[in-house]
């Protein structure tokens, strides 16, 4: 899937969202985002998330934005991390947030930009995690009008199945009608 896809999906959530490529530039800032924590989408995308545009802070104080944000995490590891932070909201005050971040990854499977949600704390649970992925999966794959799978799913299907049928013919020894 292309990062304009993943824009897409994005701009649909109701928890607050936003994607950043691999050198933590703000590439997309959902209204839910916007609403919560101040910020127009002019005044966000384009500009780094560690330039203090929100300042994450620890429980205990403090700047996390630099080194020890779930974004570094996922950048760092490839896997979906998660925190319990304070975000500064544009007026100044602090909001008590979740944080969870994911990878996105383009059709080869290669790590093209992560997704950070954030939710007030306690809103979370409300909406495990599951149930969200299972939400943008659906947005990406199923057709809003007729609510079937999409050509990029089938496409996705094919390829998947297509590469486990010539890997089932390697290792069975099959060989193929041509050969």
């Amino acid at each position: 899937m292309d990062i304009g896809k993943y824009m897409e999906l994005a701009d649909q959530l109701f928890e607050p969202a936003y994607i950043v490529d691999s050198q933590k530039v703000i590439l997309f800032w959902n209204q839910a985002a916007e609403q919560m924590a101040g910020y127009a989408y002019s005044s966000v995308v384009g500009k780094k998330c560690d330039a203090d545009i929100m300042m994450h802070i620890s429980e205990r104080g403090e700047t996390i934005c630099r080194q020890q944000c779930p974004l570094a995490e996922v950048f760092r590891t490839g896997k979906p991390a998660a925190a319990k932070l304070y975000l500064q909201h544009k007026a100044g005050h602090r909001i008590p947030v979740d944080v969870r971040a994911v990878p996105l990854r383009d059709e080869a499977g290669n790590f093209i930009a992560v997704m950070e949600f954030f939710t007030k704390n306690g809103e979370i649970q409300s909406r495990p995690y599951g149930i969200l992925v299972n939400e943008l999966v659906k947005m990406a794959y199923v057709d809003s009008v007729t609510n079937l799978p999409n050509r990029e799913y089938m496409e996705h299907k094919i390829k998947k199945n297509a590469g486990r049928s010539c890997g089932q013919r390697q290792r069975s020894g099959a060989r193929s009608p041509a050969g």
